[in-house]
């Protein structure tokens, strides 16, 4: 459970891929640990009807279906279905820079 809280509290903050394994040395595709990472946070959802079926984590995971963003610490824990547009334009911006 430290290390879920971990990465909703680094994902909020945009530094997700600061959560990943030091043991990696930086040698994975960041945008598959991004997905793979928020993805960890979706089926971690408390609420098991907002959790993905396989089928959904899968098809994010092979970027076959738009990542759903998560509002992790909203009163309301809600989705937002983001057009691939939007989900490029996010990971490319700074908040989901790599650098402390």
């Amino acid at each position: 459970m430290v290390m879920l809280n971990r990465v909703k509290v680094l994902h909020e903050r945009g530094k997700v891929l600061n959560t990943v394994d030091q043991r990696l040395g930086g040698r994975f595709d960041e945008q598959q640990m991004k997905y793979l990472l928020v993805i960890r946070l979706w089926c971690a959802h408390s609420k098991c009807d907002r959790k993905p079926s396989i089928r959904e984590a899968i098809q994010v995971l092979n970027f076959e279906a738009p990542l759903h963003l998560l509002q992790l610490f909203t009163p309301r824990s809600s989705y937002h279905t983001p057009t691939m547009n939007e989900v490029t334009t996010l990971l490319s911006t700074s908040n989901f820079a790599t650098n402390s």
